[in-house]
C-alpha cells in the first residue's frame, strides 16, 4: 500500500541566496504566524490514518519554530512519518535535536549541496554526521543543482 504524501512549506525563508535559486528573493521570504502553526498543526491531526508529511522551505531550520513546535507538534499529535528537505546548514546542536525528535518517524531526509556557500569537505563530514544521528531505518539523498555553465 502506498503511504498518502502531503507537502508543507514550512516557512519561504532561507538562509541562502543562491543565483540559480529559481524562487525570487522577494518572494522567498516569511512564514507562518504562530496561530498559523497551531491551524496547521491541527489540520494534520485530523488527517485520517498516517501520511507522510514532506517539510522543506526556504530551509525548515531557519524558522525558529520549526524546531521548538512543528516538529515536536507533528510527533506527539499525529502518526505521520516526517520527512525533510533541508541544505544542512543548521548547527550541529539543532540537527542533532531533529534526529532526536524524529527517531522512529522519519522517512527521508534529502539534503542539498549548495557550493556558492559552503564548501565540498564541510558539507560531507555535516551530512554524514547527520546521518549517523537520524533513525537507521530513514532514507538520505545528497542533491546538487546543476548549474548551467558550470557542469564541468
Amino acid at each position: 500500500m502506498r503511504r498518502r504524501t502531503v507537502e508543507w512549506q514550512v516557512c519561504g525563508a532561507c538562509n541562502y541566496d543562491c543565483s540559480y535559486c529559481i524562487q525570487s528573493t522577494k518572494t522567498r521570504v516569511g512564514h507562518p504566524s504562530s496561530d498559523e502553526v497551531s491551524s496547521f498543526l491541527d489540520f494534520f491531526a485530523r488527517l485520517p490514518d498516517a501520511w507522510e508529511v514532506k517539510m522543506t522551505g526556504g530551509e525548515p531550520f531557519a524558522f525558529d519554530e520549526f524546531l521548538e513546535r512543528i516538529v515536536p507538534g507533528l510527533v506527539e499529535r499525529t502518526p505521520h512519518t516526517l520527512s525533510l528537505l533541508t541544505n544542512l546548514s543548521a548547527s550541529r546542536a539543532k540537527l542533532e535535536r531533529f534526529a532526536a525528535l524524529t527517531r522512529g518517524r522519519l522517512g527521508i531526509v534529502s539534503a542539498s549541496i549548495h557550493l556558492e556557500h559552503v564548501e565540498l569537505e564541510t558539507f560531507v563530514e555535516k551530512a554524514r554526521a547527520f546521518r549517523a544521528a537520524i533513525d537507521p531505518a530513514a532514507s538520505m539523498v545528497i542533491n546538487a543543482v546543476l548549474v548551467p555553465g558550470r557542469l564541468a
